[in-house]
């Protein structure tokens, strides 16, 4: 009896892992790549179905495995790397393949591969560290980078974000004492590394680095477009700006000194910050600015301001002694947004970034939502008004599929739930979304589902998926 299920387990494994390896081809996307996975231990036929969705009909299996060789397939920039004793890996910049990928899975891997590029992308705020060498100059919206040295080398190139990591777009140009190459790039923070003779490098110059998950570390610079300047105090020792887009860190943020006082250039996102100085340990507003605001302590800060206006109204309480608006967008403070009233409305305008706000009003001390307002966001059990600002979508469910209410929730909201409008076509909610793969799911009389009207989703961590749009 043992060894009539010895025999039973033996051929199970065999047959389990026979299963495994039949399924061991497979593609992904690693960093900037798009990778082929090949394993020896399947047949030719399994190992032909995954090159031949690229077109690689022609490649020799046999040179590829005793030689690795990818014969006329070398010069269309794809590169091959034994990973194993049995497995190789075929792998060419996901870039070049753009517009060619026509498969539904492939495409959804390179759409991947955007949302990734616009994660490493966004942000809120940022400033240049370098060391005595400022390697990535902006001048007049033209962006510079100078790689100093390597003149022995014959090709160097530039990959980042702002070229989708492409490993040929972008050639540097020799000079006597280095490379460079110039680039139109938009305010906002920039990833990149150099490529010298086929090996990456980092900006051995640049002190701004981040994890570039694949062991190593990618430079990022920031092409700024704010410069803060305090004027005088050419006695003090040290001075730092500081503010709310930067949690108010004391140290973090070093001043230069200059001949008529001090500086600093970072880079800022649209919306209203506030910010001061710290001179010797000493806290004090912006001299220059007279535009300020007290916080719910009594703290004047200095107020710096970039976008658009949006508008907050409550109408009514004409009785009301005070009224402020508070909400996502100051960190709830009740006592710091004033609002003024004119003809019987309060008014409070606000420059902000698109985006979606969440807010109450507070008459003389009790917190209500705006009455006139039908939009709900609810977060934890809390519901507050919503308020869209520069909407670039809209979410739609049909009349049928909800008997009394809508709501919507997903990446853009932090999985809040928005309540959609009830019309005679169906709900809709017009919200804006600021990632390009944005996930999602409606909440119909308490059940969650999937877009009925959209066949595009992915599992997750519960097995019951997520609804997945992309925006433009």
């Amino acid at each position: 009896m043992k060894l009539k299920i010895t025999i039973l387990l033996l051929v199970f494994f065999y047959w389990a892992n026979g299963f495994l390896l039949a399924q061991s081809n497979s593609i992904r996307i690693d960093g900037s790549y798009i990778k082929l996975l090949l394993d020896k231990r399947t047949s030719d036929k399994d190992q032909r179905k995954t090159l031949e969705k690229f077109n690689m009909n022609r490649l020799s299996l046999d040179s590829l495995w005793n030689f690795n060789s990818l014969g006329v397939y070398h010069k269309e920039g794809w590169k091959v790397k034994r990973v194993g004793k049995n497995q190789i890996t075929v792998y060419k910049p996901v870039v070049d393949l753009s517009g060619q990928l026509k498969e539904s899975s492939l495409v959804s891997l390179y759409q991947d591969f955007q949302a990734r590029l616009q994660q490493q992308t966004d942000a809120n705020f940022g400033y240049n560290l370098f060391g005595k060498i400022q390697s990535v100059k902006t001048k007049k919206d033209i962006t510079t980078f100078y790689l100093p040295g390597h003149t022995d080398s014959h090709e160097v190139f530039l990959s980042g974000t702002f070229n989708e990591w492409s490993t040929l777009k972008t050639p540097m140009t020799p000079t006597d004492s280095g490379w460079v190459v110039s680039l139109k790039l938009k305010p906002g923070k920039h990833v990149y590394k150099y490529i010298v003779n086929g090996h990456w490098l980092e900006d051995p110059h640049n002190n701004n680095k981040e994890f570039d998950y694949e062991g190593g570390s990618n430079s990022v610079y920031y092409v700024i477009n704010k410069n803060f300047e305090l004027k005088g105090y050419e006695n003090a020792k040290k001075v730092f700006l500081t503010g709310s887009f930067m949690h108010w860190e004391e140290d973090k943020l070093p001043m230069q000194k200059t001949k008529t006082g001090w500086t600093t250039s970072v880079y800022l996102k649209e919306g209203t910050h506030l910010y001061k100085f710290i001179v010797d340990k000493n806290w004090i507003t912006d001299p220059q600015n007279k535009l300020t605001r007290t916080d719910r302590d009594g703290h004047v800060n200095s107020v710096f301001a970039m976008g658009d206006t949006l508008t907050f109204q409550l109408q009514g309480f004409e009785q009301a002694k005070r009224v402020f608006v508070a909400g996502n967008f100051n960190n709830w403070n009740d006592g710091e947004l004033q609002m003024v009233k004119t003809n019987g409305v309060w008014t409070y305008h606000l420059i902000a970034a698109p985006g979606n706000y969440h807010y109450k009003f507070i008459v003389d001390g009790k917190w209500m939502r705006d009455p006139t307002n039908p939009l709900i966001a609810e977060e934890s059990g809390e519901q507050n008004s919503l308020k869209v600002f520069k909407a670039n979508h809209t979410f739609y469910l049909p009349k049928e599929k909800a008997k009394q209410e809508a709501k919507v929730a997903g990446n853009f909201n932090g999985w809040s739930s928005y309540t959609m409008r009830s019309t005679p076509e169906g709900y809709k909610l017009d919200v804006y979304i600021s990632n390009k793969k944005c996930i999602y799911k409606f909440i119909t009389d308490g059940q969650w589902i999937l877009d009925p009207g959209n066949s595009l989703w992915e599992q997750n961590e519960y097995g019951n998926g997520n609804s997945v749009v992309w925006i433009q």
